[in-house]
């Protein structure tokens, strides 16, 4: 008989004792064949003395019920599949896990996204049988397995299968609905613990896939899990820990974008973008931007021509595109937008301007502002701004100028000027120009530093000749510079000679030269005072307590009123002594000033109104000191005038549709020689205003 000898299924001291016995067993054995051998047992004593040991412990009767298990140790081939399974799972006991045997989606504790689709896991290629087979097909795509629960509401962005999974990875059902469905919600059935999905690359290739638990889209976000920071250390950060550049202005509170997002700086040199696939094309005529960061849906206008633009989502894919974009034109940024790209004319990038909104306005360096201050990637005064309207006028045969001083914040003295077009002569304080022929044409005026543009503007001039037939009349409403009657006379002098008829219109000065000036009179004072400084205000309508125009046209029987043109803003503004004084009356002026302007149109929608743009004042301080003593200086009212000249051509212009214009008097008046004081002009500076008054009408005859 075979002899069983025990290993480590029980432990030491009881094996040895077993194995001791067992050797006993065999001893006797062989003592009991030598009885049989020597006669002195049987051959049948023999079998029954073994039938007798085999009935006490026979093969395969032993089992873990006849060892004392606190004596014995058991290794993993006499467990049952499930508790090896339990072990595997939840068992709580205490043993090592195996290196690199945890994943995070077996952490409690991880913060994930809204978004239950991992786009890393999905396969392409493939789409979903009913039965959870995937089946070859180049134009689809299938998810992997994503964790659900069951009888919960989900939406998807696009899907064409559903599949229901339970805990096995067994498929256990799917939605009905095998068509292309996008915005879709759904509910899992029953012992749901699994989904995939399926879905063509052509299903609404701009959006990326989203999966969120709930009835309604969340907002985007790509799939994350994260550790969740509550059970995360907290270590001291220190400023070595940071790398020096590492912190963008994205990322600080105080640091606010420019108007401007295009970035000079940031260009691709020798290429275009193709507007038909978003790949850039070498081309040395062009250069591309950078990446510029744009929001879905939102409206953006260049101020110079584009040749190219394509748009991209935020992983870079190219989403659609355009050509061949004039200034002005409307850029609107598709769904899912997230970047876009302009080609220009190489050498454009020093000009180029993109800001958001529908309207171009003055040209400003990309950048950032800290407190108002703009930080570029220029050096010098970031604060230049110029201020010119989108038009000015001139009339063939006359003299035209823009004064460097006039259209900047700052003295020109600390700048360099560059004027780019076809018309007129730049020189060392103004640019000049006495036409010959009628023109319309562009001018693009910038102020520098350091070889550097700080500041730039496109104008278009339209230059045209005195022609016309019949008649007009004017009526010009205004201050102390209207008072005065040199600029309503300079009108009446220019059409002296004019095809066109030209009267003027008004209750005050001697007539021809009519007006409504009225000296330290505002925008704000035609609307509440009935009477001023002694001087009565026929636009006031006592039994409405306000500004009238019909009131004041059927008083003096007026039935027809071609052009009214308002000259103000000098009192307006001239006592305020910070910015955030001046701009705050400045919101109060502009609500009074479409009042009037609207009193106006309520009279005749026709009226065609010109707001002026205020003149700057003298350049000399020195002018200020001796007309205000110690009361205002040359340099605040200087600033007030520029806050005020900004914001009447930022609310004012391209309402040409509504009859309104912006009548461009600021850069065409000599501030050096041609202001008596520190803010009205001598003889030759109304002869300036009425001047710019004279090109502002004849623009509309032909």
């Amino acid at each position: 008989m075979g002899i069983y000898y025990f290993d480590n299924l029980i432990d030491r001291d009881f094996r040895n004792l077993l194995n001791e016995m067992g050797k006993a067993v065999e001893a006797q054995g062989k003592t009991i064949q030598d009885l049989v051998a020597e006669g002195q047992l049987t051959v049948e004593q023999y079998a029954e003395l073994l039938e007798i040991i085999n009935g006490m412990i026979k093969k395969g009767e032993v089992t873990v019920y006849d060892i004392d298990k606190n004596k014995g140790k058991f290794d993993e081939t006499y467990l049952t599949d499930e508790l090896l399974q339990q072990i595997a799972g939840n068992a709580p006991i205490h043993s090592v896990p195996a290196e690199d045997s945890i994943t995070i989606n077996q952490i409690a504790f991880t913060k994930k996204s809204s978004n239950l689709y991992d786009d890393e896991t999905r396969i392409d290629g493939y789409y979903l049988g009913t039965d959870g087979t995937l089946i070859a097909n180049e134009e689809l795509v299938t998810s992997s397995f994503i964790s659900s629960n069951s009888l919960q509401s989900y939406f998807v962005k696009k899907a064409r299968r559903i599949l229901y999974y339970d805990s096995d990875k067994t498929v256990i059902g799917y939605d009905p609905d095998l068509n292309a469905k996008f915005d879709y919600v759904f509910t899992t059935p029953d012992n749901t613990s699994y989904i995939r999905l399926s879905w063509a690359y052509s299903d609404l290739p701009s959006s990326p896939q989203q999966l969120n638990a709930g009835t309604v889209e969340l907002p985007y976000e790509p799939y994350y899990k994260l550790i969740d920071r509550r059970y995360v250390e907290k270590q001291e950060i220190t400023s070595d820990d940071i790398p020096d550049g590492a912190i963008n202005p994205h990322k600080t509170s105080f640091m606010k974008p420019g108007k401007n997002i295009f970035d000079k700086e940031n260009i691709i040199k020798g290429y275009y973008v193709n507007y038909t696939n978003g790949n850039l094309v070498e081309s040395a005529s062009y250069n591309t931007s950078e990446d510029i960061e744009v929001i879905q849906f939102n409206n953006y206008v260049p101020n110079i021509s584009i040749r190219m633009l394509a748009f991209f989502d935020g992983g870079n894919n190219y989403i659609s595109g355009n050509q061949f974009l004039n200034p002005g034109d409307i850029i609107n940024a598709p769904e899912n937008a997230k970047y876009l790209k302009v080609s220009f004319n190489a050498g454009d990038e020093e000009y180029l301007q993109i800001e958001e909104g529908t309207t171009v306005t003055a040209y400003e360096p990309f950048g950032y502002y800290i407190d108002n201050l703009l930080i570029n990637n220029s050096s010098g005064d970031n604060r230049v701004k110029v201020l010119l309207p989108p038009t000015i006028y001139g009339v063939t045969g006359m003299e035209n100028n823009i004064y460097f001083q006039n259209i900047v914040n700052v003295k020109d003295t600390l700048l360099d000027f560059n004027v780019e077009g076809s018309e007129g002569k730049h020189m060392s304080k103004k640019w000049t120009d006495t036409p010959t022929n009628p023109s319309n044409s562009n001018l693009i005026i910038s102020a520098n530093k350091d070889f550097k543009v700080l500041a730039s503007t496109t104008v278009n001039l339209v230059v045209k000749e005195p022609l016309g037939t019949g008649s007009t009349n004017l009526l010009v409403i205004g201050d102390s510079t209207v008072n005065a009657g040199g600029l309503t006379q300079r009108i009446l002098d220019n059409f002296a000679d004019d095809p066109v008829t030209m009267t003027l219109l008004g209750t005050r000065g001697d007539a021809p030269n009519l007006h409504e000036g009225r000296g330290g009179w505002t925008v704000e004072r035609y609307r509440t005072d009935d009477m001023y400084d002694g001087v009565v205000n026929p636009f006031y309508n006592p039994s409405v307590m306000d500004f009238d125009f019909s009131y004041y046209a059927s008083n003096q029987g007026y039935s027809v009123v071609n052009n009214v043109m308002f000259v103000l803003g000098i009192n307006d503004t001239f006592n305020s002594f910070s910015d955030v004084e001046v701009d705050t009356k400045i919101d109060n002026i502009l609500t009074s000033y479409d009042f009037l302007i609207q009193s106006i149109h309520t009279f005749d929608p026709n009226v065609r109104v010109g707001v002026s743009i205020t003149i700057p004042p003298n350049a000399s301080q020195d002018a200020f000191g001796n007309a205000y003593g110690n009361n205002q200086t040359q340099w605040r009212y200087k600033r007030n005038n520029a806050i005020w000249i900004e914001r009447i051509i930022e609310h004012f212009k391209n309402k040409e549709a509504q009859n309104i214009y912006l009548v461009p008097m600021n850069h065409n008046i000599d501030t050096e020689n041609n202001i008596a004081d520190g803010v009205h002009p001598n003889t030759n500076g109304y002869n300036q205003m009425g001047d710019s008054t004279y090109f502002w009408l004849k623009s509309f005859d032909s």
